[in-house]
């Protein structure tokens, strides 16, 4: 499963079952994160990962990146853009209308 987001400053694509990520940064640098070749993963079966152990495995590539000093993908940034997506989505299938994006962070001040 992959979940692929477009934006007008890039993209970001994660990869469920690879234990794998890729984001354009806020640089325009293409970066992939990937845990696939690592051993230690929670509840791996015939090789792919399950969703019972990710929660553990992203917890500790977090915890990695903040003792690293590396930022952690998919970082705030990306994580309130994603939330203001799915709020001007909920706002559009209430109202009927179109929502932008940015009038949700202009509403939040984000």
């Amino acid at each position: 499963m992959s979940c692929i987001l477009r934006g007008t400053e890039g993209c970001s694509q994660a990869d469920y079952m690879d234990l794998r990520y890729a984001v354009t940064t806020k640089t325009g640098e293409e970066q992939v994160v990937t845990w696939e070749h690592m051993l230690k993963h929670y509840f791996r079966f015939e090789g792919k990962s399950h969703h019972a152990g990710e929660y553990q495995n992203y917890l500790e590539y977090f915890h990695d990146c903040v003792l690293s000093g590396e930022t952690a993908y998919p970082d705030a940034r990306e994580g309130i853009g994603t939330i203001c997506l799915l709020k001007a989505m909920e706002e559009s299938l209430a109202t009927g209308r179109p929502v932008r994006v940015d009038s949700i962070k202009a509403k939040y001040d984000l």
